[in-house]
């Protein structure tokens, strides 16, 4: 059987990410916890994950766990469904109403992430080599944001 195992943060979306958090809050043995994690990030289903040698098993866990140790920076650009989004460039020059959103939403930070990155992340309209203009993309407010896989741009 050929296991497909992500090695860049990149080949997880928003919404498996947010599901591998509300793991660790579940009280899972660890062999338990390896496994709903690997069924999480991998396309391999469940049936066929408990047929794993314990060895392979904890191999595959390993290899997943070294994604969460790589220091990645900002990311300053993203790509959504080939949409350009950058953030904000200027967090002191945000509305009122945006800080007051992001004040909430930070209370349940993990659930509201997809929130949180709409109103940081901002659709960007015109790109020069002085300045980037940035608009406000509300639309990516809804819950599919989740789900969505961000493709990381090399600048």
């Amino acid at each position: 059987m050929k296991l497909t195992i992500p090695t860049n943060l990149s080949e997880i979306n928003l919404g498996q990410l947010q599901r591998l958090t509300n793991l660790e809050n579940e009280e899972l043995n660890a062999v338990e916890m390896q496994k709903k994690a690997i069924e999480l990030l991998t396309s391999v289903d469940r049936a066929t994950i408990d047929l794993f040698k314990l060895s392979d098993l904890e191999s595959v866990y390993g290899k997943l766990l070294s994604l969460s140790r790589r220091e990645d920076k900002l990311h300053r650009f993203v790509t959504i469904e080939g949409v350009k989004y950058g953030f904000h460039p200027n967090l002191s020059e945000i509305s009122t109403g945006e800080f007051a959103d992001l004040d909430t939403l930070c209370q349940d930070f993990n659930d509201n992430l997809h929130l949180i990155m709409a109103i940081l992340y901002r659709k960007v309209t015109l790109r020069s080599t002085e300045s980037i203009r940035l608009s406000l993309m509300m639309a990516m407010l809804k819950q599919e944001l989740s789900c969505l896989e961000v493709n990381y741009l090399q600048m």
